[in-house]
């Protein structure tokens, strides 16, 4: 390598975890301890490369110099010392003060404003951003720096209005009529945005048709109008506690694409014809109406699965039907080697707010999420209908944008591989006969397939082994990403995926909707293929970063109201276990899944990679992922935003 290609300059952006310099649209982790002398987000500066990207990492640079200063707005508190204020510019990262004159403006302690570099660096106050009693201060603040989109701009919402005035001039005539269908839907009860329904039928040999029906989003938001360049700059939804940030406005979102029961919606829909065994034979795409005839809850339809007597309505014969279908997919993707490691999600109960304008938005309780059949359900016809969009289209030569889980990285799959052998020779695993077969050819055949991961947790018996376990071996997958170019999709064990089911809240699957339709309308001419070639490998890098942003917002504001939960509960005790290690402390999930931070005394530990147990350096273990411990709230550390614990 060259001493030129080295070195690189580009624009630095604070995220809500970490610091990215982009060059030429390739993005580098910056090196954390390179950024303390004052650098802004936007400034653009000289770096050099520390580490190229391997496959598994992300490229990383230091940052040497200032190239020049951003003109971004930026977001500062004032600060008093020694009887001057100061502004202490505001960054999950890092802390720069500037003095400023105050001049006509009197801003008081700890207020938030809005500031700008102008000529000679000199810092120039715009406008009051916040101030430390507002109520919604803290979730702004984790909005802003994460650069997200809140409000629509009012072109936007008139584009929107227009379009509903239009729908009545749409031509339903050539579309496929599934009203004489009987339809659902399946979300949780707080949803408004219904983008995705289902019809199913069992055919007299046994075979099942399954059509999923998705709304047809592409059909209302054409390709560079105003609200799809919002929507490309916005990417995904953002979900946060008790609140939406829509990637459309919410006259699509929850109005015209949704597809609310009673009413007639346009739906692209796929059509699978699928075997007893669960294998699809025949799979066809088409615009579609439907109109929903109910619309299931979660919790309602689990319990429908046990009527002793589904066929006295017609909504129990078809939720026989589908769920006899979804256990015969889910035998499938477990042969294939599908892997579904334990995981926590919890949920976030808000009760009535109205009453509660006046104080900061605290949630009433916060619990784990169960997940049960229906979700199961829904999520299996909706991977089967990715799965085919993604074949349908690479049979008929469709550019299409990929949703791509590659292989984890050499030195992960090493860890991989000798956690499952170190586990194999444990006598808390029931390996059996097939269990040791296995080690043995991957003794011979290095390469890591879904199937032994797979095969590995289905024969832990123990829930808290089976917690251990998922807790080691997730975290060494590879992350998700979207791609023009098809690769297999390591976790589902599929070669071939896309997203096609969610296009109200994710571009990618508007985008896949808009070729499909062209192809089905023979528009998609060989000028189009090509624009797509190109088009589609910026969206799939905006996306893929966009949706990582979305995730630290969602993480962020999640840890917000669980530390305002937890506020008035110290010294309470809990029952918790642990969830993962540092070098610096345990973190312990507790029994409501909240995951609190216990500190440990200030010496050197070590961390076995592949048992993952946390010693001292004379060899006192000081606990392992799974370990069962009683502990107190300690304290709350809003800053941070972490629950701090200690031992009982």
């Amino acid at each position: 390598m060259s001493r030129s290609h080295l070195y690189l300059t580009g624009n630095i952006a604070y995220g809500t975890r970490k610091i990215i310099l982009t060059s030429s649209d390739v993005s580098y982790f910056v090196k954390p301890f390179s950024v303390q002398s004052g650098y802004v987000h936007g400034d653009r500066v000289k770096a050099r490369i520390m580490r190229r990207w391997d496959g598994g990492r992300m490229a990383e640079v230091e940052i040497l110099s200032l190239v020049s200063r951003s003109r971004d707005p930026l977001l500062a508190r004032i600060i008093s010392k020694k009887w001057k204020q100061y502004l202490k510019i505001i960054s999950e990262q890092w802390n720069l003060e500037a003095p400023y004159i105050a001049k006509d403006k009197n801003y008081s302690e700890n207020s938030i404003v809005s500031i700008k570099f102008g000529v000679n660096d000199r810092v120039e106050i715009i406008s009051i951003f916040g101030k430390e009693d507002d109520t919604d201060l803290d979730e702004r603040l984790i909005l802003w720096l994460a650069r997200a989109r809140t409000e629509f701009p009012t072109n936007v919402i008139q584009e929107s209005e227009e379009i509903k005035k239009e729908t009545s001039k749409i031509d339903i005539t050539t579309r496929t009529d599934f009203r004489d269908w009987y339809t659902l839907t399946i979300d949780g009860s707080d949803a408004k945005d219904l983008d995705d329904a289902i019809s199913i039928r069992q055919e007299n040999n046994g075979d099942y048709t399954l059509a999923v029906h998705i709304a047809d989003v592409a059909e209302y938001v054409t390709e560079w109008s105003t609200i799809d360049r919002e929507a490309i700059m916005r990417a995904t939804s953002i979900y946060t506690p008790g609140k939406v940030i829509p990637m459309l406005p919410e006259i699509l979102s929850n109005d015209l694409c949704s597809l609310h029961p009673g009413t007639m919606k346009l739906t692209l829909s796929c059509v699978m014809l699928v075997d007893p065994r669960g294998n699809v034979k025949h799979t066809d795409i088409v615009e579609g109406i439907i109109e929903s005839r109910h619309r299931g809850v979660y919790d309602d339809i689990a319990k429908r699965q046990n009527d002793p007597h589904p066929e006295k309505n017609e909504l129990g014969g078809v939720l026989n039907i589908a769920f006899s279908l979804y256990h015969i997919l889910e035998k499938r993707r477990r042969k294939e080697g599908k892997i579904t490691f334990e995981s926590t999600e919890i949920y976030f109960d808000f009760g009535d707010q109205t009453q509660r304008n006046n104080t900061i938005k605290t949630p009433l309780w916060i619990k784990k999420r169960e997940r049960n059949d229906a979700h199961k359900l829904i999520e299996e016809f909706m991977v089967l209908a990715n799965e085919e969009v993604a074949k349908w289209c690479h049979t008929n030569g469709l550019p299409f944008l990929s949703r791509v889980h590659g292989l984890p990285g050499n030195e992960q799959t090493e860890i991989i591989q000798g956690i499952l052998r170190n586990a194999a020779r444990a006598p808390i695993v029931e390996t059996g006969k097939r269990w040791e077969i296995l080690l043995s050819k991957q003794k011979w055949t290095p390469v890591l397939e879904p199937t032994h991961i797979r095969e590995f947790l289905e024969s832990i018996h123990d829930p808290i082994e089976l917690y251990r376990y998922s807790r080691l071996l997730l975290p060494k997958m590879a992350k998700a990403t979207y791609s023009d170019t098809p690769f297999r999709h390591f976790g589902l064990a599929l070669e071939y995926y896309s997203h096609f089911t969610s296009p109200i809240r994710r571009y990618p699957d508007l985008q896949v909707h808009r070729i499909i339709k062209e192809k089905i309308q023979g528009k998609l001419w060989s000028e189009r293929i090509t624009h797509y070639k190109t088009l589609l490998k910026r969206i799939a890098r905006a996306c893929s970063e966009r949706e990582r942003s979305a995730e630290d917002i969602e993480r962020a504001m999640n840890s917000l109201y669980i530390c305002r939960y937890m506020s008035d509960k110290i010294g309470k005790t809990y029952t918790g276990k642990i969830s993962g290690l540092s070098e610096f402390a345990l973190f312990v999930e507790l029994e409501n899944g909240i995951e609190a931070t216990l500190y440990l005394p200030r010496w050197r530990y070590n961390i076995n990679s592949i048992e993952w147990i946390l010693t001292t350096p004379s060899g006192k273990q000081l606990g392992w992922i799974g370990e069962i411990l009683k502990v107190k709230i300690e304290s709350v550390n809003m800053a941070e935003r972490r629950v701090v614990i200690e031992r009982v």
